[in-house]
């Protein structure tokens, strides 16, 4: 699937019964290898650059976690994360996200998503007891809410 002009790949990670796991990866550019690796070192950020998300099925519809976000650091601040969350908002429109155990640059990430996508994405919880940089200060939704 290709969002905001980057190409990714979704792979299952395993169903079970209430909800599946899966993966999503940037497509290579280049297809030849090796000397497509050596110049533009695509199969290491690749390697580097994934998401990985849970979809559950609950009383109220389908709610799916982002469990984990990860870019590679040639990738960041580019809009990598963002162009994935895209990616699962065009492949499950019936699904409302959240972010699971958000950490700093995910909480903030997810706060700037639900402002963009209401109702589509779900904002992490704010402790504002703690200072921006802790650790604690974002949290998940409660899966029971729903």
């Amino acid at each position: 699937m290709t969002v905001d002009g980057r190409q990714f790949e979704v792979k299952n990670g395993g169903d079970y019964s209430s909800f599946f796991v899966a993966f999503m990866y940037p497509r290579p550019r280049h297809t030849r290898r090796p000397l497509a690796d050596v110049l533009t070192r695509t199969s290491r950020s690749n390697q580097q650059t994934e998401m990985r998300f849970k979809v559950f099925t609950t009383k109220h519809g389908r709610l799916g976690y982002i469990t984990n976000v990860t870019v590679a650091s040639a990738r960041r601040r580019q809009g990598w994360a963002t162009s994935m969350v895209h990616v699962l908002l065009e492949l499950y429109p019936d699904c409302i996200w959240s972010v699971e155990s958000p950490n700093e640059q995910s909480g903030q990430l997810f706060v700037h998503l639900a402002r963009d996508h209401p109702g589509r994405i779900l904002p992490p919880l704010i402790d504002t007891t703690y200072d921006e940089s802790d650790r604690e200060r974002y949290d998940t939704l409660p899966l029971h809410e729903f």
